[in-house]
Order: C-alpha cells, then structure tokens, then sequence
C-alpha cells in the first residue's frame, strides 16, 4: 500500500501543504536561510518592519531615519541596523515633518505589509503614523551590511 501510495500522482492537498511547509521569516535569521530569492521554497518580506519590531514591554526599539546634505535617498534604520531607503518620508496625518538624524522609539505593533502602518513616539509624548515601506535597495544608495541584494522582477 505505502509504494502504491509513493508512485501516485501528488494530490492537491499534498501540494497546498508542501508549498507552505516552509514559512517565510518575520525578521533576520542567519541560520536555515535560502541564499538567494530565486531558489525554490524560499521566503521573503517585502516590508521593512515586523511585529517583532513593535512596542515591547521587554525591549524599546529605536527607529532613525538619516539623511545628509547632498545625499539621494533616506537610510531607514532600526536599532543601528540598515533596513531599507527610500525617497522620501513623511507623517501620514500630521502638517509637522520627520526629523532626519534623530532616534524615535516605535509605538504599537506595525501591520506586517508594505504600506501597512508603525508609530513613532514624538517628543510631546504623542506619536504619529507612517507607512511601512518597501525593502529597497539601489545600486547608489547605501547597502545592508554583510549582505547580497538582488533586484526582482515586479
């Protein structure tokens, strides 16, 4: 029976349940990782923050955004730790802009999609929305360190 069972056609559960086997990573893991996005059953985020990376009790992340005279996109940073760039960045419903250069604690957990939203702590205690953005990386900017970035196709 096991052999006659081995020698059928895959079914369509056995293929729903091997496609997602492999969950993709919320966050950075060095270990069991695919090399690269092409390869088969690898997973990937398109998004720069995590529900990892919200409002935890046990651990206040910082977020930056850094942006020098001259320079052609804004470095989004997460604890000191490059997550993607942009061209631009703004507050979703405020008139007032983000400071360049200056550490805001996250609020809230982020919705874990690109355009989803985090919160920032402003310095009056209030905070403010912003869009969760893509990971990006051009060939001028600056690149995430110790890594390999690969352009796909949309």
């Amino acid at each position: 029976w096991i052999q006659d069972q081995m020698t059928k056609p895959i079914s369509s559960h056995r293929e729903f349940f091997r496609r997602r086997v492999n969950p993709r990573f919320t966050h950075p893991m060095p270990i069991g990782r695919s090399g690269h996005p092409c390869n088969g059953m690898s997973r990937w985020r398109k998004f720069a923050f995590t529900r990892a990376d919200g409002d935890l009790s046990w651990k206040r992340h910082i977020f930056e955004a850094r942006f020098n005279q001259g320079d052609k996109y804004i470095t989004i940073l997460l604890n000191d730790h490059v997550r993607t760039v942009v061209e631009s960045l703004q507050f979703r419903h405020s008139t007032g802009s983000i400071e360049f250069n200056k550490e805001y604690f996250m609020r809230f957990v982020p919705t874990e999609r690109v355009g989803g939203y985090f919160y920032l702590y402003t310095d009056d205690g209030s905070y403010q929305t912003l869009l969760n953005p893509p990971i990006e990386f051009f060939p001028d900017s600056i690149q995430p360190s110790q890594a390999r970035v690969f352009r796909l196709p949309p």
